[in-house]
């Protein structure tokens, strides 16, 4: 496999009801930092690459780990670690960068691991109020409940990155 070939490529799916209703079901790409389960709408998501080589340079911005190289352009790459107030770390054989399409931008974000895509309901997912959040991560879009009891915390994309001149 090439240094920044894809390694997996995500959809939104419809589905029908068992009444014959038609609706739209939302895929979700579940991964992992360090032992916390998070998921984004693959939506945004439009590939996940093996870790190439990081650019990094001055001044960045908190959270931004440099730029890579991809297709003939320079995209931003945010460390999640770093977006969660953890500790960089390592990266380790499992570590990737999920490339995202926020409008017209791409961007990069390195998780530790990606572990499943889910398609789950409306129901699938608890919504959390301002007031349940930190201040400074109202990138909180909610809570996703998995089907084995377990739930991934869902990232509001365009929120945890309104702030990036970057992708201005």
């Amino acid at each position: 496999m090439q240094e920044n070939e894809t390694i997996l490529k995500v959809h939104k799916t419809d589905a029908v009801n068992k009444m014959g209703n038609f609706y739209t079901k939302e895929k979700y790409l579940n991964f992992a930092i360090e032992d916390e389960l998070y998921s984004v709408e693959t939506r945004y998501v439009i590939q996940i690459l093996n870790m190439p080589e990081i650019i990094t340079g001055p001044d960045m911005p908190t959270g931004m780990k440099g730029f890579v190289y991809l297709r003939g352009s320079l995209i931003p790459v945010y460390c999640t670690r770093r977006q969660f107030g953890k500790d960089d770390g390592s990266f380790c054989e499992h570590s990737c960068i999920l490339v995202l399409m926020l409008g017209e931008k791409q961007l990069g974000l390195i998780v530790d691991r990606v572990l499943e895509t889910i398609t789950a309901a409306a129901g699938c997912v608890s919504r959390l109020t301002q007031s349940v959040c930190k201040e400074g991560h109202q990138y909180v879009k909610g809570i996703l409940h998995l089907f084995d009891k377990r739930s991934a915390i869902l990232i509001n994309v365009p929120r945890m990155f309104a702030k990036h001149y970057y992708l201005d």
